[in-house]
């Protein structure tokens, strides 16, 4: 069994600054790795100890620890802890898309943050007003994305996401949210097909979907809302990070 190593030097961990903590955490633990401090096996420091350190809740240490699971940072394995994960065999963007995301990095931020508060409003009244026939073709565009993430046919899998995005606009009711919704979805294609480059990111992307799919099936506003607001937040940073290194 493979022997790992257990990281107790918290010097190497700073007190985050007053901006949004989850994101700031991400940042410093994305770094410490990509510098080499924190190598792959390594197990984390303890919820507790990092709390601690990084003067941050444990409710944005968790939510911090979800994006860095969805980058493929990091694995946290219940009872044992986070692990640093070797991502040395993972693909690289084709030249054509690090271009891209270099030439439109901030706007596609910029988007995403409006997304990031349009879209848990869409999930909640979704859930509220969604007809047993529109939560059918959920379900279909929820089979279609997840094939995607072994036969890797990255057209298909942008085309089941913004389907999937449309059809709980379409669900709102509300013409001007659906227009925003949808306007959004559109411009960000490219960032979309940047995104899905990883195969792996496809699959979290349906494990996402799927969250928000139950939630409005059972015409859970809250949890619709909840969902979809972390489902945003992940795939903002994990596009912010892409062709960091």
């Amino acid at each position: 069994m493979k022997e790992y190593s257990d990281i107790t030097d918290l010097q190497l961990f700073k007190p985050l600054e007053t901006n949004r903590l989850s994101d700031e955490a991400v940042r410093q633990i994305k770094s410490l790795v990509e510098k080499g401090a924190l190598k792959p096996g390594d197990k984390l420091p303890s919820e507790r100890k990092l709390v601690k350190q990084l003067q941050v809740s444990r409710a944005s240490l968790r939510e911090a620890f979800r994006i860095l699971e969805a980058l493929g940072l990091i694995e946290v394995r219940p009872g044992s802890g986070a692990f640093v994960v070797d991502r040395s065999g993972a693909s690289k963007l084709p030249t054509q898309w690090n271009q891209w995301l270099y030439e439109h990095r901030q706007q596609v931020i910029d988007l995403l943050e409006i997304r990031e508060a349009l879209e848990p409003k869409a999930a909640a009244l979704a859930a509220e007003r969604i007809s047993p026939a529109e939560l059918e073709l959920l379900k279909m565009t929820l089979d279609k994305l997840e094939r995607q993430a072994s036969t890797g046919n990255i057209d298909v899998a942008v085309q089941s996401d913004i389907e999937f995005h449309d059809l709980i606009s379409k669900a709102t009711r509300n013409p001007f949210l659906i227009n925003l919704n949808n306007s959004i979805n559109y411009i960000l294609i490219e960032s979309r097909y940047a995104y899905y480059q990883d195969p792996e990111h496809i699959l979290t992307s349906w494990k996402h979907h799927c969250a928000v799919f139950t939630a409005l099936a059972e015409r859970d506003s809250s949890t619709a809302a909840k969902t979809m607001l972390e489902h945003t937040r992940i795939t903002k940073e994990a596009i912010r990070t892409l062709n960091d290194d």
